[in-house]
């Protein structure tokens, strides 16, 4: 039996779901799972390169791998940063790529007899049910994003929303729920987008699986903030219940100008008051947020605003993922004038980490 290596820098809940996929349909056609990159016949190193730091992580990653491999391995490159940077990887490394929004490629490189897309359940965990049932499942309900945030390139990635039929979400939910699960991390690019593109919405697909097994709980794994308040509404019944337990709703800064720079269309004040609503709801909700500090242009002024955001937040139940600006390819921020020093950035970003 042919072995398999998978190795990623990928963190987010994009890429944990995809390499789970990938895991299960290597599974499904034969290949046995190698701890060693060494003993592998196929080394597939899913990529991420949302930020440049990630990217140098992702080219020295590759470079290990293709160093310590066995001499007649094949090695795939796939995840992020083939869309990403396609010109800094073809110059780096010599082999074969595929985009997390081409997944299905693999079939046709790798020959396979059952084709990725018929993986009906993409974590073939072998925990025992009572193991598991505290364990969240990462159950993907789409892709791409409708934002055009000047500084994010994840868009040349998964490109505009596609939603994943309620058919196919349930057959996967119901494998899960059968191997034990019962906490699912709803995956996409932003959920707020669910059904868009087929006149169907999230509340309805939430409700659809909560009703088919009415002990399973959601996590929504990120959620652009455009128009808000009108989806919290939307999702009233779900969050006042704990049925939705937690969300992740990035504001990126407590400064309205440098949002305006980002493309984005919050506006703190309406930001706040969805959160006094949410909370209000239920106050055990978990509420997480991205920011990101030393954006083009930005003043004392505007970090001391994020600074008194995240004070402010602090009084509930909220987690930050708190990072620094990064030049990304093709990128609308990263042709911008006034680009903050690394020195500066790395001082607001520890400022803030203190904070909570």
């Amino acid at each position: 039996m042919e072995q398999a290596y998978l190795i990623k820098n990928s963190y987010c809940a994009n890429g944990a779901a995809d390499l789970d996929l990938i895991q299960a349909y290597l599974q499904t056609n034969g290949w046995a799972l190698s701890a060693h990159v060494g003993c592998a016949d196929l080394v597939i190193i899913y990529t991420c390169a949302a930020s440049q730091r990630s990217e140098t992580s992702a080219m020295r990653l590759i470079q290990d791998c293709v160093r310590q491999k066995r001499k007649n391995a094949r090695v795939i490159v796939t995840g992020c940063l083939p869309s990403i940077n396609k010109e800094r990887l073809q110059r780096e490394f010599h082999g074969v790529t595929v985009s997390a929004n081409d997944l299905q490629a693999f079939d046709g490189i790798l020959g396979s007899t059952h084709s990725i897309s018929e993986i009906p359940c993409i974590s073939l965990s072998e925990h025992k049910e009572k193991s598991i049932k505290n364990l969240r499942y990462n159950l993907r309900i789409g892709w791409g994003c409708r934002a055009l945030c000047s500084y994010c390139a994840i868009k040349f990635v998964f490109g505009t929303p596609r939603s994943r039929a309620i058919e196919e979400i349930l057959k996967e939910y119901d494998v899960a729920y059968a191997r034990g699960y019962r906490w699912f991390l709803l995956v996409s690019n932003d959920e707020s987008t669910y059904g868009i593109d087929m006149n169907q919405s999230l509340s309805l697909l939430i409700d659809t699986l909560h009703q088919r097994h009415s002990d399973t709980y959601f996590a929504l794994s990120h959620v652009f903030p455009l128009n808000l308040s009108s989806f919290i509404m939307s999702l009233e019944k779900f969050i006042r219940s704990g049925i939705i337990w937690s969300m992740n709703i990035p504001i990126q800064s407590g400064s309205d100008r440098i949002l305006r720079m980002m493309h984005r269309s919050t506006i703190i004040n309406e930001y706040k008051s969805c959160l006094r609503k949410l909370f209000k709801w239920n106050p055990r909700l978990e509420v997480r947020s991205d920011i990101i500090v030393g954006f083009p242009t930005e003043t004392e002024d505007d970090f001391q605003k994020t600074v008194d955001l995240v004070i402010w937040m602090n009084r509930y139940r909220t987690h930050f993922n708190i990072g620094s600006y990064s030049s990304r390819p093709r990128t609308e921020a990263s042709m911008m004038q006034g680009q903050i020093d690394e020195a500066t950035k790395y001082k607001r970003q520890s400022y803030l980490q203190g904070l909570y």
